[in-house]
């Protein structure tokens, strides 16, 4: 665990630490003039405001909201609140940090709630749902991120593990709705819970320019604004909204039935993406319409990201669902 956490931090302590970005802005005095810059940097032990006052104007640039950064500065009180003063900002890379530091997690032991959910499947009376179920939780591709996964981005369970403690809670209320109504298939519903929200281990990722702040995609060995090889994986929230698109009206591949959309999406983070607009109708596309991505297998070994209707208004952290 990192040192210190928001939860830690006292008056007049001076901080040289990693947080979270959660909120960044440029802020200008309508008395004076004077701009400065405001984040909301936080961990999983909870956010606190910080303000940059001088020589921020490069340095915005190398960072964007859901990064980590490293930070020096001072904490204070302000109107009766702590917040901190800062000297530096510096870009953290991945490899640096562990996102459960900066990440709410469940309190339940992983290694226990995964155990319950081998149990489950290790008393199936159906030997082929019992298999298809064991062929999952035991992929080593699958496994850790499911381990990992948060089941939603704000509505339940939106921490890490919380996707596994999700689903072991599913599983004891389906043995007692099995029990309760015995007529019932327990084994096709206990798969049902298990598999229910598997796609949600699949993410969303770009390229984030070191260097510029560049989001830079399609994926390249060097940024195409100042061509530095510095470039970091980052998430994505997946959210985003339609620049452009156009309807196809014959058939071309078995996969579409037209009339489809394909379309260019921009996403939060500032790319864009070449894709297909599914669920809904061609008429009711709009430049500007809120989507969110959705993950579809076109074949074995493929997953591609397609994009849906969104009725969220902006994206959230570990989007990526």
């Amino acid at each position: 665990m990192k040192s210190p956490c928001v939860s830690e931090l006292t008056d007049g302590q001076l901080v040289a630490t990693m947080f979270l970005v959660r909120e960044k802005e440029i802020r200008i005095s309508a008395r004076s003039g004077k701009s400065w810059l405001e984040l909301s940097l936080g961990d999983c032990t909870g956010s606190i405001p910080a303000k940059m006052w001088d020589n921020f104007e490069s340095i915005v640039k190398t960072f964007e909201c859901d990064d980590v950064v490293r930070i020096r500065g001072r904490v204070k009180l302000y109107n009766g609140s702590k917040e901190l003063t800062l000297e530096q900002i510096i870009p953290a890379a991945e490899k640096e940090y562990e996102l459960g530091d900066f990440l709410p997690h469940t309190k339940c032991d992983i290694e226990q709630l995964w155990a319950d959910v081998h149990a489950a499947i290790a008393g199936m009376n159906n030997p082929w749902l019992q298999k298809l179920l064991t062929s999952v939780v035991d992929d080593p591709d699958i496994a850790p991120r499911l381990k990992r996964a948060p089941a939603a981005m704000t509505m339940h369970h939106a921490y890490l593990g919380g996707l596994l403690e999700h689903v072991v809670s599913l599983i004891a209320l389906a043995k007692a709705v099995s029990a309760h109504y015995p007529e019932l298939n327990a084994d096709l519903l206990l798969a049902g819970v298990v598999l229910h929200d598997v796609g949600k281990i699949e993410e969303l990722r770009y390229q984030r320019c070191e260097a510029c702040g560049l989001a830079n995609f399609p994926p390249t060995e060097h940024c195409r604004q100042c061509l530095s090889a510095e470039l970091r994986w980052t998430p994505s929230g997946g959210v985003g909204e339609v620049y452009s698109w156009t309807v196809v009206h014959r058939p071309v591949t078995v996969e579409f039935e037209p009339p489809y959309a394909p379309a260019i999406i921009t996403l939060d983070e500032g790319y864009q993406m070449l894709t297909n607009i599914v669920g809904v109708a061609p008429d009711d596309l709009a430049i500007g319409m809120r989507v969110r991505v959705q993950f579809h297998a076109v074949g074995p070994d493929v997953t591609l990201p397609y994009f849906s209707r969104s009725f969220r208004t902006s994206a959230g952290l570990g989007s990526r669902l």
